[in-house]
């Protein structure tokens, strides 16, 4: 029987993010109104979560999952479907950071690229904590970022950085490992 609660923590979020990583730029809703490309990667920040496992469970807050964004927010609509969403039924709540010193305590951090140049400093500050980061700058793996969304032919792909990943203690599934576009082990 311990089958079936496996199935849904890692079958159900693998399936959303195979319909994200599928689905077109601009996809629409049942009302015709479009989603934007923000609201599309805040689908693929939940499902990075939902595919990460932390070294102190335990330790977590039991009603919330939260979120942080350091740097400039992407958008409004990010912001908003990001609160949207629930994380294993929790509700998530999402920060502005302006520092990794206001990094305790989040699960998940997403790096703006308005914070490119600050990048390895960031990185060097954040790697001794078990929090997952998550960018959409271009050669975030490679400076050392875990998780990196790509565009690919009007489609958004993600990179994983699987050596900083490990250096976090945190760990991913290996589902979410064989979608990704390519594994840096530096």
């Amino acid at each position: 029987m311990k089958f079936f609660p496996l199935l849904r923590k890692y079958l159900a979020p693998l399936l959303i993010l195979l319909l994200l990583m599928f689905a077109v730029a601009e996809p629409k809703r049942s009302s015709g109104e479009k989603l934007d490309e923000f609201q599309i990667k805040a689908g693929f920040v939940l499902n990075f979560a939902l595919l990460a496992e932390w070294p102190d469970e335990s330790q977590v807050d039991k009603e919330v999952f939260p979120i942080a964004i350091l740097g400039k927010v992407p958008s409004n609509s990010f912001v908003n479907t990001l609160r949207a969403l629930t994380f294993r039924g929790k509700k998530i709540t999402v920060k502005h950071i302006e520092s990794t010193e206001e990094a305790k305590n989040f699960r998940l951090i997403f790096i703006s690229s308005s914070e490119r140049s600050q990048l390895p400093v960031i990185l060097k500050e954040l790697h001794h904590q078990s929090v997952l980061t998550v960018s959409d700058m271009s050669g975030f793996c490679e400076a050392g970022g875990m998780v990196g969304m790509i565009s690919l032919q009007n489609r958004i792909g993600y990179e994983v950085n699987r050596a900083a990943v490990r250096k976090a203690r945190l760990s991913l599934s290996s589902q979410m490992l064989k979608l990704a576009k390519k594994i840096y082990e530096n």
